[in-house]
């Protein structure tokens, strides 16, 4: 019984290790300047009509397309907003 307790409880905290390393995120930029760069390029794709490249800081390049949507690991499709979701 004993047993079953201490690998509920290592479980639980490598458990929350786990989610807090995943928020840990290196230097970048200000996230508001990182707002209005996403947001310069997102428009700027929707004007020009052709995709644009725009090289991230500790999240990678995101590909903005003409119709509005964002390619990119860290930003919402539809919105080019910051996700927290895994």
């Amino acid at each position: 019984m004993e047993l079953l307790v201490v690998l509920v409880l290592v479980g639980m905290l490598v458990g929350m290790s786990a989610l807090a390393m995943g928020r840990i995120r290196g230097p970048g930029l200000d996230p508001d300047e990182s707002a209005a760069r996403i947001g310069a390029a997102r428009a700027e794709a929707i004007r020009a009509g052709r995709p644009i490249v725009l090289q991230g800081d500790s999240s990678g390049p995101a590909l903005f397309l003409p119709d509005g949507r964002v390619l990119a690991r860290d930003l919402d499709p539809l919105t080019g907003a910051h996700s927290d979701a895994w």
